[in-house]
């Protein structure tokens, strides 16, 4: 049972927070690792988005590489119907 709780609070609470900041400093070894350990490329971080849009507003154009050859779309609409390359272009650099 223990396992199962510690799996779930990486999978939905840790490996998020963990792979967001990858993803936002650019770490693409770091990316490739935590989504070997399962988290999905293509996934919410809670509260703040998408991966590929927070590379993609980040400025982490590596970073987005890495989760494009990961499974990540490019073409992922957020919550308010935007893609990452849109998302970009809408902030101040």
């Amino acid at each position: 049972m223990l396992m199962l709780a510690t799996g779930l609070v990486w999978r939905f609470a840790v490996g998020p927070a963990r792979m967001l900041a990858a993803v936002q400093r650019g770490d693409v070894n770091r990316i490739g690792l935590f989504a070997h350990l399962g988290i999905r490329p293509d996934s919410d971080a809670p509260l703040v988005g998408g991966f590929m849009h927070c590379a993609a507003a980040s400025g982490q154009t590596l970073g987005m590489a890495r989760l494009q050859s990961l499974g990540a779309s490019v073409n992922r609409l957020d919550g308010y119907g935007v893609t990452p390359v849109l998302n970009r272009l809408r902030r101040p650099v």
